[in-house]
């Protein structure tokens, strides 16, 4: 079981009435900004993985209406700042994005992957994903369409937006990339692993 700390880490608790979950990936996690709501992957009762979400801190769970799968694999998931706004990609396959907290959702027009990692600006307007390997795909209309970016095509750790979806960070094994103007153009300083960056992108 998960755990959850409401006092910025000096304790924690076990969330003893949350479903199994396997070691999670960062991005298979999101939450609001407030930590009221917190969406995440879990074992459902016929033994596939599904994203479930609480909307008490974690106290309680309900899943979610994107699609479960039975394939073993990450499964990214990035929500707006209320909570609304909500991406998935479960499994090996498609992004489904939903803008009513996760009850139900529909399938974006990005291409099929094994998708590692997705963020969101504050408001869910501005997205981007990353591919195990391919091409790091934005999204602009609350994760319905997407087009890939100029960046090449590389096995992709990790990705994150400001708040604004200004500044935007995308690492893979070989490299990291930041842009600050919502991805025009892009400067690298050749590290890589994982790449997270603050709400201004400062």
């Amino acid at each position: 079981h998960p755990f959850i700390s409401t006092n910025s880490g000096n304790t924690w608790r076990t969330v003893t009435k949350s479903p199994e979950a396997e070691v999670l990936k960062p991005s298979e996690l999101a939450m609001s900004a407030d930590g009221a709501k917190i969406f995440t992957v879990f074992f459902s009762t016929n033994v596939s993985t599904s994203i479930f979400k609480s909307s008490d801190y974690g106290n309680s769970w309900i899943q979610t209406g994107f699609p479960s799968t039975s394939i073993f694999s990450n499964s990214p998931v990035a929500c707006s700042a209320d909570g609304s706004i909500v991406v998935a990609a479960p499994g090996i396959g498609p992004i489904y994005y939903s803008s009513n907290g996760g009850a139900s959702c529909l399938r974006s027009s990005v291409p099929e992957a094994r998708w590692e990692s997705i963020a969101s600006s504050s408001d869910g307007g501005r997205m981007v994903a990353a591919p195990n390997n391919g091409s790091i795909y934005f999204s602009s209309d609350l994760g319905a369409t997407w087009t890939p970016t100029n960046l090449p095509v590389q096995s992709w750790n990790s990705v994150c937006i400001s708040s604004d979806g200004k500044w935007i960070g995308a690492a893979s094994g070989t490299d990291s990339y930041i842009s600050g103007d919502s991805g025009v153009t892009w400067q690298t300083n050749h590290m890589r692993s994982n790449i997270v960056c603050s709400a201004t992108g400062t």
